[in-house]
Formats: structure tokens, sequence, C-alpha cells
């Protein structure tokens, strides 16, 4: 019987495995956790290598997305504004504990790129859009 992957032990406690590439039900078995954990970090380093940066935050399990966009390399994404940021929209979307993180969220939209735009929030009417600085 296969045991659980070494870096996953110190994230399993209440019967559950609690990582930010696996959140799973200890009762779907090891082998079963391990494969996806396996199959997560070996995506991780070929979306690294592609520069794949949509797929390497979306192998993140949702809860850990926003940091997921915070390790990819944004020296990177910010040389490309329309990459950047339709990333940070489709995680902003998909986000299910957005008010767990007011910083880290402020901070990506407050990111200037190459181009000079960062995001701004309307407080009327609580959307985004891009703004220009000058």
């Amino acid at each position: 019987m296969e045991t659980l992957h070494p870096n996953l032990i110190r994230y399993a406690y209440d019967g559950r495995v609690h990582h930010w590439l696996v959140i799973e039900s200890l009762a779907a078995g090891a082998s079963h956790i391990n494969r996806i954990y396996r199959y997560k970090k070996d995506g991780l380093s070929k979306a690294r290598a592609d520069g794949d940066w949509e797929k390497y935050v979306f192998l993140y399990v949702r809860p850990y997305r926003l940091d997921a966009m915070f390790k990819a390399p944004m020296k990177h994404l910010r040389k490309t504004p329309s990459e950047f940021w339709k990333l940070v929209g489709r995680v902003w979307i998909d986000t299910e504990n957005a008010h767990q993180h007011p910083k880290k969220w402020r901070q990506l939209w407050g990111s200037r790129l190459k181009a000079g735009g960062r995001a701004c929030r309307r407080k009327k009417y609580a959307s985004l859009t891009l703004c220009l600085n000058k």
C-alpha cells in the first residue's frame, strides 16, 4: 500500500490533505493523492519552462491561485500587459476568497506595467478599468 508523498505529510490533518496543489480527502487514498500531486508538480515545471503562466497559475488549487500569481515571473508578465490583465481577470473571476486577501488584490491591481497601465477601481460601480499613467 502506497503512503502519502513526503512533501504532503505535513499538510495532512482532519482527514484531508490541504496543500496548494492538492486539496483532497484522505479517504481518496494516498495513491490517488500522490498521482495528482506528481502530475501538478510536473505540470508546473513544464509550464515554467514553456512560459505558460496561465497554466502555471491554474495548476494551483483555487484558494492558492492568487499566491501563484505572485510566484509566477511577474517581470515577464508585466512586459505583456494584455496577457497579465487577462490572467488577473481569470483568477479574479474564479476566486472564492477575495475577501481574505484584500491587500494582495490591491497590490496586483496597482501593478505598473511596461505599457504604463495599471488597474483602477471605480468606487461608484466597484468595477475595474485600465488607467494610463502619464
